[in-house]
């Protein structure tokens, strides 16, 4: 079987393709802004909270939001902070 990888263009999947069976299949790759964004959205749901709760608290664009909970966005420290504050929880949770 010879197998074919490349970066998916969200940097958190890998595509793979067997030219023995001519089938393309994804590979889930743990980036650090993919389990940060799955942390958020986690503790976010325990809590019961919306993305726009968080936006109002945050002063963030839910768009923005959006995209660090999917793990396509690059969140400064400072812009973790600022969610960790809006959940109730230390930053360092978030990125565990």
């Amino acid at each position: 079987m010879v197998l074919f990888s490349s970066l998916c263009p969200h940097t958190c999947n890998i595509l793979q393709y067997c030219y023995t069976t001519q089938q393309e299949y994804t590979v889930l790759v743990d980036t650090p802004t993919t389990k940060l964004g799955r942390n958020i959205k986690r503790i976010r749901e325990r809590k019961q909270m919306s993305q726009g709760d968080i936006c109002r608290a945050t002063g963030f664009d839910r768009a923005q939001m959006s995209n660090i909970e999917s793990g396509n966005g690059n969140p400064t420290f400072a812009t973790i902070d600022k969610i960790a504050k809006a959940l109730g929880v230390l930053s360092d949770k978030l990125l565990r």
